[in-house]
């Protein structure tokens, strides 16, 4: 079994795993969390796809980079579930990304390359906004943050956001100096996916465990 196919299968996991416990959540869920379950729906669907197409030896590309900037909009709702008051600066943040994705697609002419420094972009604003958040949520918690859904939701993303910027954007200059290095470091991406969807779980599993004893205490 081949190293590509375990990372699949183990980022399969991890997101079937947040999934469950996503749909776990008592209803009416918080809107926070009907966002959440679209892109873990989204996500499940396009790595399944992506699997199936790497095996066939399909070019790909073009779904990823959809599937990208569908993420990046979902995320920013689901910071303005949490921050309604932060809708005019995450309005300039969308612009500014889809704007990055658009510019980068010009330049490179096709769907057929991952638009990498669009998502450079895009990675280092949802960090910003991510930590701003954390950092909110830090300030005025009255719950210990390990007990606070929304932190290990938070995290998670951090984690992916935070992790893959540097790497995506910087991919296309590596992968000409070192084409070898480059595929290393793009074994990383799933890892970090993997991470990100145990924390997620860990989020949806807190919250369910709330929404249970608050519709049922």
């Amino acid at each position: 079994m081949s190293i590509l196919l375990i990372q699949n299968l183990l980022q399969l996991a991890a997101i079937s795993l947040a999934l469950g416990a996503c749909a776990r959540i008592p209803v009416p869920r918080p809107r926070l969390y009907r966002l959440l379950f679209i892109m873990i729906v989204v996500d499940f669907i396009v790595e399944v796809a992506g699997s199936i197409t790497t095996y066939f030896d399909r070019n790909n590309t073009a779904m990823y980079n959809f599937a990208f900037t569908t993420q990046f909009l979902v995320v920013l709702l689901m910071i303005r579930a949490e921050k309604p008051g932060w809708t005019r600066r995450l309005a300039m943040l969308a612009a500014v990304g889809l704007g990055a994705m658009g510019a980068n697609l010009w330049v490179n002419g096709s769907l057929s390359f991952l638009l990498t420094e669009g998502m450079l972009v895009i990675g280092v604003m949802l960090s910003v906004a991510l930590l701003a958040l954390l950092w909110d949520l830090a300030n005025t918690s009255d719950t210990p943050l390990q007990h606070v859904p929304e932190f290990w939701l938070n995290m998670g993303l951090l984690v992916y956001f935070g992790g893959m910027a540097p790497m995506v954007g910087l991919l296309r200059f590596i992968y000409m100096a070192d084409p070898q290095l480059a595929n290393r470091l793009w074994n990383i991406l799933p890892m970090l996916a993997i991470t990100c969807y145990l924390l997620i779980f860990q989020a949806c599993r807190l919250r369910g465990r709330y929404g249970y004893e608050l519709n049922h205490g």
